[in-house]
């Protein structure tokens, strides 16, 4: 929500409207919703234990893009059916699960060396 309220006063304050581009009608929401889908996985899985945040942010992304798929395609009305904005919700959160992926890799080839103080110096 508060990535959302951002990124709509930041189009505000630079008078961007999709009246103004057809490519910002487009570009707009899918960059908003893959923001979202990322902040929700990447921070989600920051609040486990380092040792389960790449399988966290998995289960977070699958029940992110499955809530959303569900929810959308029970609605009544003109609003039902496969809702679009999976399509940028979902590539935003494997981005998140492939930086924690990416991250966990990194700490991995991080060995800890031991260091040796000697007592007595030269």
């Amino acid at each position: 929500m508060a990535t959302a309220f951002l990124l709509a006063l930041l189009a505000a304050s630079l008078q961007l409207t999709s009246e103004s581009s057809s490519v910002l009608s487009f570009v707009g929401p899918f960059l908003s919703n893959a923001l979202i889908g990322f902040a929700g996985v990447f921070v989600g899985a920051l609040c486990l234990p380092r040792l389960h945040r790449v399988s966290g942010a998995v289960v977070l992304f699958v029940l992110g893009v499955s809530f959303e798929i569900l929810f959308f395609t029970t609605l009544p009305g003109p609003h039902a059916g496969f809702p679009r904005g999976v399509l940028a919700t979902g590539p935003g959160g494997l981005l998140a699960v492939g930086l924690h992926y990416w991250r966990r890799r990194a700490n991995n080839s991080v060995q800890p060396t031991a260091t040796r103080s000697t007592a007595g110096g030269a």
